[in-house]
């Protein structure tokens, strides 16, 4: 090599050696980033629409993310589910009059606007169509727009049909419970096929003998 160019690359090397270890030191926190990210996803049980796969997206879904899965929101969801099936029983059904009654509406605007909040920021960074193909997560959202849209009709009076839906809510939310309507789920249909005939078996043999014992 020509002594000149090689002076020219050396110098080259010298002007641009802190912006290319920068550069390398950046590449490499981003992988330690992302591997870490994919390792927490593995301990909390996330597949596709977790923290890994939302960190290539843009800063305000990502941050969408962090606020919905946070253990804050989360025990906010799930303590204001609480306290909305407890409210069943402290208040009297029917009519509530001065500021029992306002109380009871304000409780119950928070209440449903940080469950809508809830399903707003889960399909901002999973996608409408990602999120209706949960079962779980369709009966969530369906349970929320119930108790509201009848909320709304009600003009704010505590007595409600969609009552028995609101422990739907903590329910679904709690990660746990979740396991646990998976499991039933997956448990019924098998239950079924092998209880139907047992079930069927049953019947016939009670009804001969109720056929034997009636001659």
């Amino acid at each position: 090599m020509d002594p000149s160019r090689k002076r020219e690359i050396l110098d080259a090397l010298r002007r641009n050696i802190k912006s290319i270890i920068k550069t390398r030191n950046e590449s490499n926190d981003k992988c330690a980033k992302f591997a870490a990210y994919c390792i927490e996803d593995a301990f909390e049980g996330r597949l596709s629409n977790g923290l890994a796969s939302n960190s290539k997206k843009s800063t305000l879904i990502f941050n969408a993310f962090r606020i919905q899965t946070s253990g804050i929101f989360t025990n906010l969801v799930i303590g204001l589910s609480l306290l909305h099936c407890l409210s069943i029983f402290v208040l009297e059904s029917g009519d509530l009059n001065g500021s029992l009654h306002y109380a009871s509406v304000i409780f119950n605007i928070v209440t449903y606007t940080v469950y809508i909040l809830d399903v707003v920021l889960k399909m901002s960074y999973e996608g409408f169509k990602e999120y209706m193909k949960h079962d779980w997560q369709r009966i969530y959202c369906i349970s929320i727009v119930i108790m509201v849209v009848e909320f709304g009709f009600n003009h704010g009076n505590y007595f409600a049909y969609s009552n028995f839906l609101r422990p739907v809510i903590g329910t679904l939310r709690s990660r746990s419970a979740r396991r646990f309507f998976t499991c039933c789920k997956q448990m019924v249909p098998k239950l079924s096929q092998a209880l139907i005939p047992l079930v069927c078996g049953i019947l016939c043999l009670l009804y001969c003998v109720f056929v034997v014992y009636s001659m």
